[in-house]
């Protein structure tokens, strides 16, 4: 039988015709398919890899420019305003206001006008007021009579109901369901009530001052389940913050009280608490700011202690800042501010130049602070974005929108704005 041998040398293939055992010309086909899979395998994965730096390459620039446009933004300056409207309004400087559904609320104690951005009044609500506060979550607003006994839930449309309580309202807070959580003081004890849109009462309850302590603030989740409760108290002598949280749904139905859970604060006042729009619960105490879990059951996951007196404390959503007057090199006490995530890590800190009189923080998580007259805007970088010194004195300024457009609230008039150079 004729045998034959395949050698391979210098890229090219020769026959040999000898004699013994060999591969039959069936095997000779099956190696060359073989070889040539092989070879087409090869080919597919050297395609795969190229599309992959492609990919990669691509995805790279698109990051690229997309931080290039961040800070683009995040770094420009402006140092002018253009006014795109103006209206004028008696005492405007004697109201309050601030943005609700895109359209701006104007609120005092004879009642409150919401206008929406062509000027058209949405709703116009009269009332008689001492110290009237509000609450909103996204399409629920309230007004309440803090020290009366009167709350208006309204929406983007207008009145939805009207709340008369049996006892002085110390705080109200709204839910995005139209729940509404009430704490009432009294001198030995203090009354908590819910209440749904209806005004219907949904859950109350009794904090008497010798077990709970004495209520300071209270905040609701934006759906209306989880109550954050901040009290104070004495142990052997000692000041002694409590903050409890009570889940009205699933979670709290076996609870005692409903309370999923509860920490103690020695040495430490807690003024206010709050649960952002994201459900993030924060307690802002004199000398420490404490942050929580979301959930039903919250625990604690950071807390940040400033290690000075805290002079103003901001927070939205996702940042928290503070002022604190330090020591400078010259020995001089300056307020610096000082921002930070949720999860306690700082963002920046910047010494300010000047006295501030108000200071907020922006929907787009800029720093604003005014004296009257000067308006500085701070970047979420620490960079000055905005500074002007006016002549005519600013009560307010309220953010329109996330990015250039703000009102700026006059003696007599509101001003549409628009950042500039």
């Amino acid at each position: 039988m004729e045998k034959f041998t395949f050698n391979v040398s210098e890229g090219k293939m020769t026959v040999n015709n000898d004699t013994g055992d060999s591969k039959s010309a069936a095997s000779v086909a099956e190696n060359r398919d073989e070889g040539r899979v092989h070879y087409e395998g090869i080919v597919e994965r050297q395609r795969k890899a190229s599309f992959r730096k492609k990919l990669i390459g691509g995805l790279a620039l698109i990051a690229v420019l997309l931080l290039g446009f961040f800070l683009l933004i995040m770094l420009r300056h402006y140092d002018n305003y253009e006014v795109l409207g103006t209206t004028k309004i008696k005492d405007a400087s004697a109201s309050k206001y601030e943005m609700f559904n895109g359209s701006l609320l104007k609120y005092g104690n004879d009642g409150a006008i919401l206008t929406d951005a062509t000027g058209k009044v949405s709703w116009n609500v009269g009332y008689e007021m001492t110290a009237p506060e509000i609450d909103m979550c996204d399409g629920y607003l309230i007004v309440y009579d803090r020290g009366g006994s009167r709350i208006y839930l309204l929406d983007g449309v207008g009145e939805v109901s009207e709340i008369s309580t049996t006892q002085p309202i110390s705080k109200a807070e709204v839910s995005g369901a139209g729940t509404i959580a009430v704490i009432m003081k009294g001198e030995l004890k203090s009354r908590i009530e819910l209440y749904n849109k209806k005004g219907e009462t949904l859950a109350s309850g009794e904090l008497h001052i010798n077990n709970s302590g004495y209520p300071t603030d209270i905040a609701l989740s934006s759906g209306g389940q989880l109550l954050m409760v901040s009290s104070i108290g004495y142990e052997k002598g000692e000041v002694v913050s409590k903050i409890s949280f009570y889940n009205f749904g699933n979670a709290g139905r076996n609870r005692i009280d409903n309370i999923v859970s509860s920490y103690k604060y020695k040495g430490t006042v807690i003024p206010e608490v709050d649960i952002t729009d994201k459900g993030r619960p924060v307690a802002i105490g004199t000398d420490k700011i404490i942050c929580y879990s979301t959930g039903n059951k919250p625990a604690e996951k950071s807390v940040i202690e400033p290690g000075e007196q805290m002079k103003s404390v901001i927070h939205n959503d996702k940042y928290i800042g503070f002022v604190v007057a330090e020591e400078g090199k010259d020995g001089v006490l300056q307020n610096t501010l000082k921002l930070y995530t949720y999860h306690g890590m700082k963002r920046y800190s910047k010494k300010l130049d000047f006295e501030y009189r108000d200071i907020k923080l922006m929907d787009d998580n800029e720093v604003m602070l005014t004296d009257g007259h000067k308006v500085n805007f701070i970047s979420v970088l620490g960079m000055n974005r905005f500074f002007i010194n006016d002549d005519e004195e600013i009560y307010d300024v309220v953010n329109k929108k996330a990015g250039r457009e703000f009102y700026f609230v006059r003696s007599d008039s509101v001003q549409h704005v628009k950042l500039c150079n």
